[in-house]
């Protein structure tokens, strides 16, 4: 008997030995059946990250980073499975894993090292790749390698662990993040545990079940095996359903309720009390009072009652601004109707974001994103319908200005009431939006002139009202550029462009009023284009030159300086004054570039002169207080003096009043640094701009020089000849040079030598000429004084 027993125990330890032994021959087979895919996707993802982390990442560390995991884990374990499958006794199976983790180990050692060493550390855009990347592939690997828990493990360790310690040694908010690893790595191994064990289950039933005798055992064991496959699914099926973010419910032909998850009762604030003794009716009857239209809602059940088969789906809006979708779908089982399945996802957030993502956040206006939209959808119906509609491009004047001198809170308050006055000139059918900063767009829906001016008087009125910000009152006006469908263009782009374009004209003529688009701006525009697409290669093909006008000093009659005068001579186009070019440098930020160029040729130019032994003189160039604006206008100075090796006292740099204008910190603090280095400075074009004239006693301005304009008429307008006057009696008293620019005959000459103006530069003196000519004015030195400064 205990003979019997031994043998028994043998045999039953002998199977069991026998069934280990095939199942990890079985678990390692699946290992090398799924390591072609690890090997794809691991060339793949080695592939991508350094080409995603070449700007940031150094390239030698990348390129051998890739070299090695190509080598010692895909080639490796390529070469390795070709073996396998060429002659799989060629090892044991011990040994065969054992080389199979030697490769598991060096893929993720590489993956460690990437994680760790070369994720960049000032870049988070480069470190969420890196984070998605090595959590995608140890997700991936989770179901490649955890046939054997052992290959998992080692993977996932030397993966992500050294990824876990680069984050806990960031500190800071990459504690959490280093916390959140841990925590995923436990759940990594937990379903990788779990998937073994599963795995290993089904290999023992398979091998168990072939090894029965009985036909009887086969079908009871299948029997059993299929209940708790059943009762598996179930439970995951439930599982499933109770982490799902939706809210399920499920309820038979007569309302019972069969079925609903967590979510469901959260969503609708249901107790499951309350659930397990009510039907539907009664359920529905309790939430209808959180509905914004709760009829509605009654009618869609009822008529979902009514056609059972019939699917369902809407949105459901609360008082309190929740929006649920809602589905609903009959429930079948063996070709028959035994129930409705109802689901409930709220996309509150969803929708908020959409909204976000469509309008602007200070106004509350349709951004440029919903502009395109709305506006492709009325071309199209405008082409079905024979129908048109207008565009309206509208900008505020000079916002630029209100927004840098009351700061960024009074231009977002002007912006606000600008947008809420435009919404009160159009129809509930039109559409006003913000196009970016200080641009708006309408939408009409006409196109009848009338209509349409209408429109533009009333934003023109309603805009120019008084608008209160926090420290004073403004009064702001727009210009409106418009565009007609199809008129002016077939496409939303070409309306835009061509309401824009007309909205320029508008500036130009002055501003507050509205242009309609016609095809001659559109001539200009291009004409401006192209201009300012050649003003690059004019600087390089030495197509710009200077002309000098003379400058003289009206007592003695010497010459005293010259004003250095640029012009274009384009190859196509000829001749071009600086009135067709300046301001398109000056818009597109180019005027940095000529200015620079200016002002180095004249220095040089005048720094030649006196090495040729004429006359020592001072040259005026003219800057832009754009010029100013930029950051290394003093470096360009000081580089330009020390090139041309000219004395600072022989340059003077003439800025117009408007340049007073556009006053700020960075100018106030370039103005005095230009006095520091020993430049004279002087206000061209005064009496034009700027009334505030606290800036001629702030800086050390050396000479004031009178618009032409007031010149021009002084010896017949008593009023022009009075202002005259006045500006040399207060710059004198200020102790500035006074110059009367555009003196052109004689009786001008006499009234301003009358008047003690100190010098003088205009047509009666001298056109402007080119350097060479300009070399023979400077040799006589003088002009013939009476000539003309006295009466005959």
């Amino acid at each position: 008997m205990i003979n019997i027993i031994k043998n028994r125990n043998k045999k039953n330890h002998t199977a069991s030995t026998e069934l280990k032994s095939e199942i990890e021959k079985e678990q390692v087979k699946l290992l090398f059946d799924q390591v072609g895919m690890a090997i794809s996707g691991e060339a793949l993802a080695v592939t991508i990250l350094p080409i995603a982390l070449w700007s940031v990442t150094n390239h030698e560390l990348l390129i051998i980073w890739m070299i090695f995991t190509y080598v010692f884990s895909d080639l490796y374990k390529s070469m390795l499975l070709f073996y396998y499958n060429k002659q799989p006794t060629l090892f044991s199976t011990e040994k065969w894993l054992f080389l199979f983790n030697l490769g598991v180990v060096s893929s993720g050692l590489a993956w460690g090292f990437a994680s760790s060493i070369m994720i960049p550390a000032s870049s988070t855009l480069h470190q969420i790749f890196v984070v998605f990347l090595i959590t995608g592939v140890t997700a991936a690997a989770n179901s490649l390698y955890s046939p054997v828990r052992l290959s998992y493990f080692l993977f996932l360790v030397t993966a992500f662990v050294p990824f876990t310690i680069w984050l806990f040694s960031k500190g800071q908010v990459y504690l959490l993040l280093g916390f959140c690893g841990i925590i995923y790595m436990g759940i990594m191994l937990f379903i990788s545990y779990y998937s073994n064990r599963i795995l290993i289950n089904t290999l023992k039933m398979r091998f168990k079940i072939s090894n029965l005798n009985s036909t009887k055992d086969i079908l009871e064991k299948k029997v059993v095996d299929r209940t708790k496959e059943l009762e598996k699914i179930l439970a995951l099926t439930k599982s499933t359903l109770e982490s799902t973010a939706d809210g399920i419910l499920v309820v038979d032909l007569k309302g019972n309720i069969e079925f609903c998850n967590q979510q469901f009762l959260k969503m609708w604030g249901i107790s499951p009390g309350f659930i397990d003794s009510h039907n539907d009716t009664e359920t529905i009857q309790y939430v209808l009072n959180q509905l914004k239209n709760p009829e509605e809602f009654l009618k869609q059940i009822k008529e979902l009652y009514n056609n059972p088969k019939q699917e369902s789906f809407d949105e459901l809006h609360f008082k309190d601004g929740k929006i649920f979708e809602r589905y609903s779908q009959p429930h079948w089982l063996d070709n028959k109707i035994i129930g409705r399945v109802w689901s409930f996802r709220d996309v509150t957030l969803r929708t908020r974001l959409a909204y976000q993502a469509n309008h602007d956040s200070l106004t509350g206006l349709p951004n440029r994103t919903a502009l395109y939209d709305r506006l492709d959808h009325a071309i199209n119906y405008c082409k079905r319908l024979n129908t048109s509609l207008s565009v309206l491009f509208l900008d505020i004047d000079n916002f630029k200005l209100i927004n840098d001198s009351l700061g960024h809170d009074a231009g977002d308050i002007l912006l606000y009431e600008f947008s809420r006055r435009l919404k009160g000139c159009i129809r509930h059918s039109d559409t006003v939006s913000r196009f970016g900063g200080d641009e708006f767009v309408l939408l009409l829906m006409t196109t009848e002139p009338k209509d349409v001016i209408l429109v533009a008087q009333n934003i023109l009125k309603a805009v120019a009202q008084p608008i209160k910000l926090p420290t004073q009152e403004v009064i702001v006006t727009t210009s409106i550029g418009i565009s007609l469908f199809p008129k002016d263009g077939i496409d939303a782009s070409t309306l835009l462009k061509n309401s824009d374009t007309a909205m320029y004209l508008a500036k130009k003529e002055g501003r507050n009023n509205f242009q309609f688009y016609n095809n001659s701006i559109n001539q200009q525009s291009l004409k401006r284009l192209e201009i300012q697409t050649q003003i690059h290669n004019a600087i390089k093909n030495n197509e710009f030159f200077i002309l000098y006008q003379p400058i003289y000093n009206l007592r003695s009659g010497e010459l005293v300086g010259a004003e250095a005068l640029i012009r274009w001579g384009h190859p196509a186009i000829g001749l071009l004054s600086p009135d067709e070019f300046i301001p398109i440098a000056e818009e597109t930020g180019l005027i940095n570039q000529v200015g620079e160029w200016v002002l180095r040729n004249a220095c040089i130019q005048n720094k030649t002169w006196q090495l040729m032994g004429l006359p020592h003189i001072s040259i005026s160039v003219n800057v832009s207080w754009r010029q100013l604006k930029n950051s290394n206008f003093i470096e360009i100075a000081e580089s330009v003096l020390k090139e041309s090796r000219l004395d600072p006292q022989y340059l003077e740099i003439e800025f117009t009043e408007s340049t007073m204008i556009q006053k700020s910190t960075p100018i106030d603090s370039t103005l005095i640094k230009i006095s520091l280095l020993g430049i004279k400075m002087a206000i061209d074009d005064f009496g034009t701009g700027y009334s505030n004239l606290s800036y001629l006693k702030t800086f050390p301005f050396n000479k004031l020089k009178i618009d032409r304009s007031f010149i021009q008429n002084c010896t017949t307008n008593p009023n022009d000849a009075s202002i005259v006057e006045a500006i040399i009696a207060m710059a004198h008293s200020l102790e500035l040079k006074v110059l009367a620019e555009g003196v052109d005959t004689i009786d001008k000459a006499f009234f301003m030598h009358q008047h003690g103006c100190d010098e003088v530069q205009g047509f009666l003196y001298g056109l402007p000429v080119k350097a060479d000519k300009f070399v023979k004015l400077m040799q006589k030195t003088k002009i013939r004084h009476s000539k003309f400064i006295n009466k005959t």
